[in-house]
């Protein structure tokens, strides 16, 4: 337990975890009692139980025209904020509520076993650089299983029954920051700079590139979020989490209902429409710029060597064509004009935070290019600091 709230409490001000534990309805008291509480298990978010502050939400929401404020100011802040005005708006709601960075400063790692390519240690390393203090939790392969059984039994059937091991390690990353908070991002994230930033937020989602949003969703503008479960941070126990726990558990799952942005999409969608705006912190989740987690080089989709690069772009001039004698925004129209070219639609001077690796020729589709994933192996552990395998967290 000693090692689990050394990791959960980095980074976490007092009253940031007062304000988590009492919206679980684990404190009862005063900021005082929090070291007490903490000892008693405080942080772990109840698994399965609807937490008091979304009752409340649904209850105002139906029968009181105050339920679209906050519960602490007069400020009405959506759910799920995908623009800057509302970013602006979350930041200063959180500054004056004293919640300075809720999210602890904890990665996540999925991986098969300890030993990575000098391929994925590169870009490890790029986080060890400008996060030393951080801790790093890698989940081999042989963790998960056991981690759903002992912290989410009720789940258990549902995630064995997943054909995919794919389905498995996406719905393993939404409970492993609904139980401990951090940040998941995949093997292949090259960390630019700082991401302190974000952990002012109680959630962050990152979304995939424009393009994918327009050739999946529709030829919208503005651009509909698709949702990328490759990047992720929260606080544990998140009201937004605990309704992806409630889903998974009542669901019929399927590669689409569960795993990649498909999955999650649908996911924060159903979350935005039960809650459409936020009634505590805990129930806010924020959606940067496509272009600070997920750029193209050069804001050009034939920077990327994927081998379905070819086919996006082919059907992109199609749904383009399909636009043809219709009212269409001025930003889709120029970018129709030349599909590659996504600056009519993608904000370039956004910074860049990560990179999400688009130049590995194949090593996702098609079976091409699983070399990067084996060559001149080396052990993670090795690499941080500051280093835990995953059952540490929750057996200490």
């Amino acid at each position: 337990m000693n090692k689990l709230l050394t990791v959960l409490t980095a980074g976490l001000s007092i009253a940031t975890l007062f304000s988590i534990l009492c919206f679980h309805g684990k404190l009862r008291g005063t900021p005082e009692e929090l070291t007490t509480a903490v000892q008693h298990d405080g942080l772990e978010p109840p698994m399965m139980m609807r937490p008091a502050a979304i009752d409340s939400h649904v209850s105002d929401s139906r029968n009181d025209s105050t339920a679209n404020k906050l519960i602490y100011l007069s400020v009405r802040l959506p759910s799920v904020c995908s623009v800057e005005t509302c970013r602006a708006d979350y930041i200063k709601h959180l500054q004056q509520v004293g919640d300075a960075f809720p999210i602890p400063k904890i990665r996540h790692i999925l991986w098969k076993s300890k030993l990575v390519s000098s391929y994925f240690a590169e870009q490890l390393l790029s986080w060890k650089r400008i996060h030393p203090d951080w801790t790093y939790v890698l989940w081999r392969d042989e963790d998960l299983e056991p981690f759903v059984a002992t912290q989410f039994p009720g789940l258990l059937s549902k995630y064995k029954s997943l054909q995919h091991h794919i389905m498995r390690v996406d719905m393993i990353r939404y409970m492993l920051l609904f139980k401990f908070g951090g940040v998941y991002a995949d093997l292949d994230y090259t960390l630019v700079r700082s991401i302190d930033q974000f952990r002012r937020f109680h959630a962050v989602v990152t979304r995939e590139p424009d393009p994918h949003s327009l050739q999946f969703l529709g030829m919208h503008w503005p651009v509909k979020p698709l949702a990328s479960p490759a990047f992720l941070m929260s606080t544990p126990g998140h009201a937004f989490l605990h309704s992806v726990m409630q889903q998974l558990e009542s669901r019929t799952l399927t590669s689409f209902s569960v795993a990649g942005p498909f999955g999650l999409t649908e996911f924060l969608e159903r979350y935005q429409r039960i809650f459409p705006v936020a009634n505590h912190p805990l129930e806010t989740v924020y959606i940067p710029p496509a272009h600070s987690f997920y750029p193209y080089g050069d804001n050009r989709l034939s920077s990327s060597r994927i081998p379905y690069t070819q086919e996006r772009l082919r059907a992109l001039k199609g749904a383009c064509q399909s636009l043809v004698g219709k009212s269409v925004s001025k930003n889709l129209t120029q970018y129709c004009s030349n599909v590659d070219n996504l600056d009519p639609i993608t904000d370039r001077n956004q910074p860049v935070y990560a990179v999400h690796d688009l130049k590995k020729t194949g090593s996702i589709w098609y079976g091409a290019g699983t070399k990067f994933y084996n060559d001149n192996l080396t052990d993670c552990s090795k690499i941080f600091q500051r280093f835990v395998l995953g059952p540490e967290l929750y057996k200490s």
